[in-house]
């Protein structure tokens, strides 16, 4: 059946569109449900007519998540999907800082980065896709670049970076030597938590070295010894995911650039936790 075969596209469709598992899972039923009823026989290419639905139902969607974000507890960040580090690193997923940075843009503007950045889909089709004209996703698409302000091309970490992250910050939870960590940070990194309201988190953004490491010294000050620490893949970057006797705790995600840690982004609204409960 097509709906099987092209799930996983289609989830990541929408994953990518909405920046939520739970809600890319529902716009995937529902398009299986509305798929069911109909006569297939006359759609000559499944794969678009599903794509487009897909596409179609998380714009309406988005719609009203957007509206919703408005009211939200302090930052919010997506809900990470997350890869042990013994699996190939799937470099074709966005970051977490990347899809929080997506929340800037329009829904018809997002799409269409997400076909052109994630699938790397012609405009020819992303507009087959949107019903639009070819030259109009063009413009929708240098629209998004520029609210976006992005770089040509992600950066990859080398492995040399990702290990040395890895040991200062196990140095740092289990022996408190904090410095080999600080001294990881940019002068510009920013940091990100999201309570959502229901556990401790910073209510706004940090910016600057000095206060993104004020921050982790009082967490990490006070942390309860019974964390477990696993490092992972969090949407393409290091993670580490943080537990308590089995129970989701915190995630925490680092972005690198040459220079070290630009970004730290701390996932600990339990309801964001799809997935991780156990993991590993």
């Amino acid at each position: 059946m097509e709906i099987e075969t092209y799930r996983p596209l289609l989830f990541s469709l929408a994953y990518h569109l909405l920046g939520s598992v739970t809600e890319a899972e529902d716009v995937v039923q529902d398009v299986w449900v509305d798929w069911l009823k109909k006569d297939r026989r006359e759609i000559a290419q499944p794969k678009s007519y599903l794509c487009r639905m897909t596409a179609n139902k998380s714009r309406d969607r988005l719609k009203r998540l957007m509206q919703e974000r408005t009211q939200y507890i302090g930052p919010w960040l997506p809900e990470p999907q997350v890869q042990p580090m013994w699996e190939p690193l799937n470099q074709e997923m966005l970051s977490l800082g990347l899809l929080r940075l997506l929340e800037q843009l329009n829904p018809l503007e997002r799409v269409v980065f997400v076909l052109r950045e994630v699938f790397e889909w012609g405009y020819e089709e992303v507009a087959s896709i949107l019903d639009q004209q070819a030259a109009a996703c063009r413009q929708q698409m240098r629209r998004a670049r520029q609210k976006l302000a992005l770089p040509e091309k992600r950066y990859a970490p080398t492995p040399s970076q990702v290990a040395a992250l890895q040991d200062a910050f196990q140095a740092a939870v289990s022996e408190q030597k904090l410095e080999p960590f600080m001294d990881l940070l940019q002068e510009e990194v920013a940091l990100y938590s999201d309570g959502g309201g229901k556990v401790a988190a910073a209510l706004k953004p940090l910016h600057g070295k000095a206060k993104v490491e004020k921050f982790l010294r009082g967490i990490w000050g006070v942390a309860p010894a019974s964390l477990s620490y696993m490092p992972v893949w969090a949407n393409g970057e290091l993670g580490v995911l943080i537990q308590q006797a089995g129970t989701f705790y915190s995630l925490m995600c680092f972005e690198l650039s040459q220079t070290g840690i630009r970004e730290v982004l701390i996932v600990r609204n339990p309801d964001k936790a799809t997935g991780l409960v156990g993991f590993g």
